[in-house]
């Protein structure tokens, strides 16, 4: 046969010969001339020889080898009963998702007087004065004439009655926009939430409306006026809390529940499965990252007689479908690819095992590997019982699930070390010595989107090796006005304005090193927080008191500018959760550093309903860091 005339190039190229000893014939058509049809044709010039070597090497002797059709399916399931949030039980509710039940945090911010409690911030307490005044008008202007009305709401929103006013430790600590939004809503805006941690609001609010009417007590007119100022006040507390029949403004939650652990700088919670006397647990200790999914879940504690509830009557019958990947060869000779993989032109290199790998499927064993859907609601903790093949031929064909036939069950019974890998199967904790893979999966009630809000909080932890210490820079923080600000334009304005009021002339020298003077330590920014190093047996749940595990605990510096010199305490929430003898693991802070922020979230669930909550994440650092801590100098100007 001429060149001419041949319409078949047969292509022997090693793939890999490096690595396993064979090769690859591939039949590629291809024209010589602007004609196709031959090519087209994938016509042999001696189909009897090609046949006789086929005999000669043994490829007529096939084996009755079968494709499977379907399946068949045996599974239990389960579904969740509880949440376990540190010591409490919260019934599940499948309207809500995990994340909110997990991650929801309160709006307050950490006092700015420093005195350790937590309130919210000016926005959010002028929107609920904005909603008072709509009730109150509603309510008493059936008793007062317009002026009268006006006279009354304005002396409830003076000096006298309940005004926004600064303390002096916030009027030293806020920035300008503070004061400046404080003023304006003096006298204009009643602060109601300074009623809603009171006992009694009826005995506040008729203290005030004595002082105003100047009597020793209320009539019977200004009793129903006191009656309805607190009603208005009631139904604020409903607008922003929520009740049995409303819903709340903000997914506030349970003041004495948190599922955050500031030592590890993670989530911890649990789930629960069946009742209290028959229940299984799944775990999720160590949950820090943006998505929760199956693999953040273990499987807890769980009673021997545990069995899941559910089950169906009739095993499920599933279609089979073969596993591709995009571009991969047709097993067919005349089926077009899509030719987004050329994979003719792949060359691996012999340490290139994942394209070597994924070369061996696409070729060799992707008619072995097939994709069948398993449907399941979520929220639901499977197991599948039965697992059977049927294939072309109506043999059927029972598949044990991997770590469980019984060769591997007796190379684990020789070797506790060892177990197989499985996906989409919950492990035991690693510290079990039994088998740490179990045939639960869970298909946990998670968000598949959101939306994030910028950061309102970020700490960055960061090593500083120089110093022996790591530091907590509160790199944004939100003051009492609400918004967040960034911890070093708020550290230069408390430190001009110090030393604005400051009237000895000696601390600023000091601080502009004009002079030479000896300086015991020098002075370090005030959103800088320690964290000294400490044995762990200096900690109250340390078991053995010999065992020198380090950790960190939280420090502060002293402000050299005062007369009396004070610690400086940090200004955001995250580092102010913990009143007192705050430790976080040696092991949780890398070189690397880490960020730890939080932000608003929110997202539209499946029933329509929409969620707002504020969620934390922590995310790798930038490295360590040095803060210039030295002791024992003199600044030479």
């Amino acid at each position: 046969m001429s060149p001419n005339e041949r319409s078949m190039l047969i292509e022997k190229r090693p793939m890999i010969p490096a690595l396993i000893s064979k090769s690859w014939i591939r039949l590629e058509p291809d024209s010589r001339s602007s004609d196709c049809s031959k090519g087209v044709q994938a016509s042999l010039h001696d189909p009897q020889w090609l046949l006789s070597r086929q005999w000669a090497l043994g490829e007529f002797e096939g084996e009755d080898a079968s494709s499977v059709i379907y399946v068949k399916i045996g599974e239990k399931h389960d579904t969740i009963k509880k949440v376990i949030l540190g010591n409490e039980k919260i019934n599940y509710n499948p309207e809500v998702p995990l994340e909110v039940y997990v991650e929801q945090t309160t709006l307050e911010i950490a006092n700015t007087d420093q005195s350790g409690n937590f309130i919210l911030d000016m926005e959010k307490r002028m929107k609920l004065g904005l909603q008072f005044k709509t009730y109150f008008y509603k309510k008493i202007i059936q008793f007062l004439d317009e002026n009268d009305l006006k006279d009354t709401y304005r002396f409830l929103a003076g000096p006298e009655g309940f005004a926004f006013e600064l303390n002096e430790g916030q009027k030293n600590f806020e920035p300008n926009i503070t004061k400046e939004f404080t003023s304006i809503l003096k006298n204009r805006v009643v602060d109601v939430y300074q009623l809603f941690d009171k006992a009694d609001i009826s005995t506040e609010i008729k203290d005030k409306l004595i002082r105003f009417y100047e009597v020793d007590d209320l009539d019977n007119d200004q009793t129903l006026i006191l009656d309805a100022i607190e009603e208005s006040v009631k139904d604020v507390m409903v607008w922003w809390k929520g009740n049995d029949d409303n819903e709340p403004f903000f997914e506030e939650p349970n003041p004495d529940i948190s599922t955050w652990d500031p030592k590890k700088l993670e989530y911890d919670f649990q789930l629960q499965f069946g009742n209290d006397d028959k229940k299984l647990l799944c775990d999720a200790k160590d949950y820090k990252e943006d998505r929760l999914s199956w693999c953040s879940f273990t499987i807890g504690e769980s009673d021997q007689d545990y069995e899941l509830q559910e089950t169906t009557e009739k095993p499920i019958v599933l279609a089979a479908k073969h596993l591709k990947i995009p571009g991969q060869p047709e097993k067919r000779f005349f089926n077009f690819e899509d030719g987004r993989i050329n994979f003719a032109l792949i060359e691996p290199k012999i340490t290139n095992l994942a394209t070597l790998l994924l070369m061996q499927f696409s070729f060799i064993h992707s008619a072995d590997w097939y994709m069948i859907p398993f449907p399941m609601n979520i929220g639901t903790l499977s197991k599948i019982h039965s697992f059977t093949a049927v294939d072309t031929f109506g043999d059927e064909i029972e598949i044990k699930p991997a770590g469980y036939t019984q060769d591997e069950i007796e190379l684990l019974e020789t070797d506790l070390g060892w177990d197989s890998w499985n996906a989409f199967m919950l492990s035991k904790p690693y510290q079990d010595n039994n088998q740490r893979n179990t045939q639960y999966f869970f298909l946990p009630p998670v968000i598949a989107d959101y939306d994030l809000g910028v950061s309102h909080e970020e700490i960055k932890f960061l090593r500083d090796e120089t110093a022996n210490l790591t530091w907590a820079v509160e790199k944004k923080y939100r003051t009492l006005y609400g918004e967040p600000i960034n911890g070093y334009d708020h550290y230069f304005y408390r430190l001009n304005l110090l030393i604005s009021n400051q009237k000895n002339d000696e601390h600023e020298s000091i601080l502009q090193n004009n002079s030479l003077k000896y300086t015991f330590m020098t002075m370090i920014p005030w959103n800088w927080i320690p964290f000294i190093p400490v044995h762990a047996s200096e900690l109250e749940v340390a078991h053995n008191k010999d065992y020198k595990h380090i950790v960190y605990r939280r420090a502060a510096l002293l402000n050299q500018l005062l007369d009396d010199p004070t610690p400086i305490k940090p200004n955001s929430r995250l580092l102010n959760e913990v009143p007192k003898r705050y430790y976080i693991d040696e092991s949780i802070i890398p070189k690397t550093g880490i960020i730890y922020s939080e932000q608003f979230q929110r997202t539209t669930w499946f029933n329509g309903k929409e969620f707002l909550w504020i969620g934390r994440k922590k995310r790798i650092g930038t490295g360590e860091g040095s803060s210039g801590l030295r002791f024992d100098t003199i600044p030479i100007s």
